[in-house]
């Protein structure tokens, strides 16, 4: 059954008060499906109005699409924005907006979210380029250029794009004189942002002159622009990144002034204040009751700078029979590994006690799994506590943990090799192993202004480029 009919018929309510009640409904529907959604085709209206409204879950296009019918069934006048890459990680996104004066309430069906929040709650997401589905042909599309007569990229091979990113972002257009010879003739050129491996087209211009205007580009990005010839990509001009001012900065390495730098990560990790909060006031107890009456403090977590691994001497060497970990208020009992170590350096094992409720796979056992990238998480968000039940008493003497992290720190016995990127392309500054968990990589004669990324050989897929400016890594 649908929302009332009646209600879309009240004077004077708004269109954002009714599509922010439609996607109320569509949240509060009884669900338990969780699917895998790759490789789905598109499905008539009637299909996920009838279907995909009883799942809380979905892929982006797919709750766009569940977004966009529920909407216009009413009237409602929602669009299907995307972009296609983000500015400064891998991954696109793709979701509703409602018009309202002359700009847009961006949102998703089934958010938890308060409506108009679906974007301004991703902080640390940035935009290069937005486009919008449309069912009009668009004649400013690449496709539909008169003169085009050569291979063009998948992302550009729809007549149906229009480019909305003036609504979501601070933009201006960017003209480059182009410094390298393509691979053949050719009349266009694409501007690109770096996924976690390569270089993603994002927009097209046409070549003048050796020259190329590429319109309505988000500030603040690092872009690349790039020929398009057999398949492949092939560079025209260095990186650069477009200021605040509408600005390049061509990274362009100088070999002829080399400096030291210090490397600590391979990808920025952005949830770190968010975890930090949650891991400060948490504490880590002993006691030889089961419930805990005679506890002893051990160690207080009162403060983190990184979500690295973490050596503890305990402040009482004690004989406990029991050993736990406290979260913090609000901390929902977030943490990823504890290793509890005798007077003799030896890890200590136990039953394993704690908190039993939790949400889904993010039980108490993960944090003794071993995995770093597993994590406790609580359904209580304080009070929640995790540790080890012994034998019998065992004096305890250390601890490690490992905060929910993203493992991207450094790694010990880890492969790492730092490229810096020139007019051929990345150029390898050579192979380190990892000496330390949460250590520091050092890297001499790095040629000043250049474009680094650093590649962990040994696991992972996360990356991200970079520049090394007041002695640490600036991510772009």
């Amino acid at each position: 059954m649908g929302p009332p009919a009646a209600w879309f018929a009240l004077n004077g309510e708004p269109d954002s008060a009714a599509c922010a009640y439609l996607c109320r409904w569509l949240m509060h529907d009884p669900t338990n499906v969780s699917l895998s959604f790759e490789g789905r085709y598109d499905m008539p209206p009637t299909w996920y109005l009838r279907v995909m409204s009883q799942w809380s879950v979905g892929s982006c296009p797919e709750l766009v699409r569940l977004g966009t019918y529920a909407m216009r069934s009413v009237g409602l006048p929602v669009a299907w924005d995307y972009t296609p890459k983000w500015a400064n990680r891998s991954m696109g996104h793709e979701w509703n907006s409602l018009p309202v004066g002359d700009g847009v309430i961006p949102f998703s069906v089934k958010d938890d979210r308060p409506f108009g929040e679906h974007l301004s709650s991703r902080k640390h997401d940035r935009f290069a380029k937005v486009y919008r589905k449309m069912f009009s042909l668009q004649p400013e599309s690449l496709l539909l250029q008169k003169d085009l007569k050569e291979e063009i990229p998948e992302t550009f091979r729809t007549p149906y794009l229009k480019d909305v990113t003036e609504l979501y972002a601070d933009c201006t257009d960017v003209t480059v004189e182009l410094s390298m010879p393509a691979p053949s003739k050719t009349h266009w050129a694409y501007i690109m942002t770096f996924d976690n491996r390569d270089w993603f087209p994002i927009h097209w211009g046409r070549i003048d002159n050796g020259k190329v205007c590429f319109t309505r580009m988000a500030k603040e990005n690092l872009y690349m622009v790039m020929y398009y010839h057999n398949h492949r990509f092939f560079p025209a001009h260095l990186p650069f990144v477009l200021d605040a001012q509408g600005k390049m900065n061509v990274l362009r390495p100088r070999t002829d002034s080399l400096v030291t730098v210090e490397l600590r990560r391979k990808y920025p990790n952005y949830n770190v204040e968010f975890v930090l909060n949650r891991m400060k006031g948490g504490v880590f107890q002993g006691a030889n009751r089961r419930d805990f009456r005679d506890q002893i403090e051990l160690y207080k977590i009162d403060s983190l700078e990184d979500l690295v691994p973490q050596t503890i001497r305990l402040s009482h060497q004690g004989m406990f029979r029991f050993f736990r970990y406290v979260s913090a208020p609000n901390g929902f009992g977030n943490m990823a590994e504890i290793e509890v170590y005798d007077e003799h350096g030896v890890p200590l094992a136990g039953q394993i006690i704690g908190t039993e409720h939790s949400t889904y796979r993010k039980t108490r056992e993960t944090v003794f799994d071993k995995d770093p990238l597993t994590y406790f998480n609580a359904i209580d968000s304080s009070g929640s506590w995790v540790g080890l039940a012994f034998d019998a008493p065992r004096r305890l003497d250390s601890l490690k943990f490992i905060p929910r992290t993203d493992w991207n720190y450094i790694e010990a016995g880890d492969r790492y090799e730092l490229f810096y990127y020139d007019r051929n392309g990345w150029v390898s500054l050579g192979v380190q192993t990892g000496r330390e968990s949460g250590g520091v990589l050092r890297y001499d004669q790095v040629p000043a202004h250049a474009l680094l990324l650093l590649r962990n050989h040994s696991r992972g897929q996360e990356e991200r480029v970079f520049i090394y400016e007041n002695g640490r890594q600036v991510w772009l």
